[in-house]
């Protein structure tokens, strides 16, 4: 979680109320297109992969 955060993928926020502190976890746009474009990688390496 730490890699993803300082890349900017992730963003958190703690917070705290009656118990426990919580951290919460949200995918920024940035790591929402790297996500995306990740997999399209994997979705060409396996039609390489099986095309041969």
């Amino acid at each position: 979680m730490k890699k993803l955060k300082a890349s900017g993928y992730i963003a958190t926020h703690k917070q705290t109320g009656s118990g426990r502190p919580q951290t919460l976890y949200a995918v920024t746009p940035s790591g929402h297109a790297a996500f995306k474009q990740y997999i399209q990688s994997l979705q060409k390496l396996l039609n390489m992969e099986f095309s041969a």
